[in-house]
Order: C-alpha cells, then sequence, then structure tokens
C-alpha cells in the first residue's frame, strides 16, 4: 500500500478512477457538513424534531468534514469510508 490506497490498485487508469472516486465523495462530504453546519433552518428544525441535540448536528458536520479531508488526503481511506458508512447508516435508519 502506497499513501493510503490499497495494493490491488494498480495501472493508471485504475488509480485515476480511485482519485476521482475519493475527490466525489470528498466533495459531496463537504457539502453534507456545510449544510450540517451553516445549511437551511429546516436541517436544524429536523433534528429537533428528532429529539437529537443540537450538538449532534454540529458533530456530524464537523465528521463529514474530517472524512472529506482523510479522503483528499489519502490518510487512512478506509477508515474514512468506514465513518461514512455509519454516518449513511444512521441517516437511512432515521
Amino acid at each position: 500500500m502506497h499513501s493510503g490506497i490499497p495494493a490491488e490498485l494498480t495501472g493508471r487508469a485504475v488509480l485515476t478512477t480511485y482519485y476521482l472516486l475519493c475527490c466525489t465523495l470528498a466533495s459531496l462530504f463537504v457539502w453534507s457538513g456545510w449544510l450540517s453546519l451553516f445549511g437551511p433552518s429546516f436541517i436544524a428544525e429536523e433534528f429537533r424534531k428528532w429529539k437529537y441535540p443540537d450538538w449532534l448536528r454540529v458533530a456530524v458536520g464537523v465528521a463529514e468534514w474530517i472524512i472529506a479531508g482523510m479522503l483528499l488526503v489519502q490518510l487512512l481511506p478506509r477508515l474514512a469510508l468506514l465513518l461514512a458508512t455509519a454516518i449513511l447508516v444512521a441517516v437511512v435508519a432515521t
């Protein structure tokens, strides 16, 4: 494994696709984190409606930004995807 890239990913086309996918996912998590932190008021209202504390909305937004950063700099990308999966499963379960 080099720079967090799994060893089974070899070849220029595969690496390019891998980086594009990571960048796309990172941009989605930056956008989603921004919405959680600074987005429309209905998002905060939804958290209150589900009886979640306000700090959880902030924690989710910050976690999404951390995930995006981890994907962009290839710092533990598998951990980043695990955290992303946990957030998305929680969203679907709610």
